[in-house]
């Protein structure tokens, strides 16, 4: 992380905001991040309401840089819990990953969808006090929609979509901006495409680790991380 940058994060849960403030306490980066508990009611406004009553905090009376968002993806709990699915249950494919989030991190009325076209009608009270607007979404179909209501509703044009791969996770992003010095359509590219076909073509990594390749002196202080971490290390020293 860049010593010079300065976040903001913020959440509507104390919990949440009790375990952000550990965690960056045990990361050492009490100058660089600080989270904010806001009332939920909006998404940015009560934060830029926050950040000016506290001239301690980045942005006091001042731009943002950019904000970036993980709304939640489900309308609702059976959705979340994988129950409104179209195709039958023996048709489903194995799940991929697990969903660790709270159920106000996963679920909101009218899905990521509306949250996002929240955050866009707020962008549009802020204006150019925040630089630039980011948020991902969990679903292809959403990037479409978002793009619609941007561009058709609200007459904002200036922006660029991305999408990310990770393992045979995909998420798509789009950034949005009413600065006229940042240019978004610049970043829109063909390459984008290929991601896809990458993503769809990428094969879960398998490491075999031979058990005789170690000595386990006390299993009462055996860290299993610890040995794989170092098997690896060695190895690619070996590779190198």
């Amino acid at each position: 992380m860049n010593k010079k940058w300065k976040i903001i994060g913020s959440d509507i849960s104390s919990e949440n905001i009790e375990w952000s403030k550990k965690n960056i306490s045990n990361n050492h980066l009490q100058n660089n991040i600080q989270v904010i508990q806001v009332n939920g009611k909006t998404v940015l406004l009560d934060l830029i309401s926050k950040i000016d009553q506290d001239k301690n905090l980045p942005g006091h009376s001042s731009s943002i840089d950019f904000v970036m968002c993980n709304p939640p993806f489900f309308s609702s709990e059976s959705e979340h819990l994988g129950k409104c699915k179209t195709r039958k249950l023996e048709q489903r494919p194995k799940p991929s990953s697990i969903n660790t989030g709270q159920l106000h991190e996963s679920i909101y009325n009218g899905g990521e969808t509306e949250f996002i076209k929240k955050i866009i009608n707020e962008s549009l009270e802020i204006g150019n006090r925040i630089k630039i607007y980011t948020t991902m979404m969990g679903k292809k179909s959403s990037l479409n929609e978002i793009k619609n209501y941007l561009i058709k509703e609200k007459n904002i044009t200036n922006i660029s979509t991305s999408q990310f791969c990770q393992g045979n996770t995909i998420r798509w992003a789009i950034a949005w901006s009413l600065d006229e010095e940042k240019q978004l359509n610049q970043f829109n590219s063909d390459k984008f495409k290929k991601i896809d076909r990458k993503c769809q073509a990428s094969k879960s990594l398998k490491l075999i680790v031979d058990k005789k390749s170690f000595q386990i002196e006390d299993m009462n202080n055996f860290d299993p991380y610890e040995i794989i971490k170092t098997f690896i290390i060695k190895k690619l020293r070996v590779i190198l």
